[in-house]
């Protein structure tokens, strides 16, 4: 997120501040050397209780508990929750306690006002009721956007989904006990599978859909980069070619900037 807001020529939001509990010269060094996405290209350094990047001055803070942020105090107005441990509206809703008008939850959760991915249902958001909204998981976002296109065209039946998803955070890089003896395998030499809640948070944004979807994971030893192999029965019959001119017409007009088509 923070690389996606320093790349943009005109970023959509005005980045005010972090909050970490790691040390804030460990964040610097982070943001500033990545293994996956190589150095920043601009200089980063801690100032006081700032982090300086490039000509930005950032506030970085070292709260584990949401609601004692000073978001009021810095006119902080949305808060974009990512660290994994507040995805119920209870521990988003701290950031509303300590002053934030809106809460951007970067998971899946049970019980968020809305949930939201861009090219399905954002036309449902209502921001006189929706204060904390989840973007559903990077599986639902690859996988939503498609059924939609599918389903409004010939009708969505069925769907068996694989997403083949780089190893997390989670994972360990050797062998470890774990609750699921096959999770602790090495991550980077293992393909191993394990539950998603895509098909969950998929109804959700699709719930005329509820019921009909099954998805599953493979974690497998790339660092980044997934895919989400989709197995579809249509109510109407459809051939090859009508399904990819449908997908097609998608990505050049309603998801144009989310689905990306190529036949090469």
């Amino acid at each position: 997120m923070l690389r996606r807001l320093l790349s943009a020529e005109r970023p959509p939001l005005d980045l005010v501040a972090i909050n970490d509990i790691a040390d804030p010269e460990d964040i610097a060094y982070l943001v500033k050397y990545d293994s996956v996405h190589g150095r920043l290209n601009v200089p980063v350094h801690v100032d006081r209780d700032s982090l300086v990047i490039g000509d930005r001055r950032v506030l970085i803070f070292q709260e584990s508990d949401p609601a004692k942020l000073p978001w009021r105090d810095n006119d902080v107005a949305t808060v974009i929750e990512a660290t994994g441990q507040f995805t119920s509206r209870a521990g988003a809703a701290k950031h509303l306690q300590a002053g934030a008008t809106r809460v951007l939850i970067g998971a899946p959760s049970p019980d968020a006002d809305v949930t939201l991915v861009l090219g399905v249902n954002e036309q449902d958001f209502d921001p006189a009721q929706h204060q904390i909204i989840s973007n559903a998981s990077c599986t639902t976002n690859s996988l939503a956007p498609v059924l939609k296109v599918l389903d409004d065209a010939f009708g969505v039946e069925q769907v068996v989904a694989t997403t083949v998803h780089a190893y997390t955070a989670s994972q360990g890089i050797v062998d470890k006990p774990a609750k699921k003896r096959h999770r602790g395998r090495a991550a980077a030499v293992s393909m191993i599978p394990t539950s998603t809640g895509a098909d969950k948070a998929t109804a959700l944004v699709l719930p005329r859909l509820a019921g009909k979807i099954r998805v599953i994971a493979i974690r497998v030893p790339v660092p980044n980069g997934s895919l989400t192999d989709i197995s579809v029965r249509l109510r109407e019959s459809a051939s090859e070619e009508t399904i990819n001119a449908c997908l097609k017409a998608a990505s050049q007009g309603t998801c144009k900037g989310i689905i990306g088509y190529t036949d090469e």
